[in-house]
């Protein structure tokens, strides 16, 4: 009878640590079809990745990524812009 109480107690503690959660805020997402991604993009461009940098901006409140391709393709707008 005493590991039948020490499970319930613990199933009891499991159940009260996972209903006490903190709030959360949540993200909503519009779906967007294949036509607006394309309207809405400012580049498209098609192209082999060589190299990946990441830093910080000059405040350290942002990372950055700065992404280098070669044998780039571009299909929409201006990718120095």
């Amino acid at each position: 009878m005493c590991k039948a109480r020490m499970i319930t107690q613990s199933l009891l503690l499991a159940i009260s640590l996972l209903s006490s959660t903190v709030p959360t805020r949540a993200t909503t997402v519009t779906e967007q079809t294949f036509p607006d991604l394309v309207h809405r993009a400012e580049v498209i461009a098609v192209g082999t990745v060589t190299g990946i940098r990441e830093q910080w901006d000059e405040a350290r409140q942002a990372p950055l990524t700065y992404v280098t391709f070669s044998n780039l393709t571009v299909l929409k707008g201006d990718p120095r812009s």
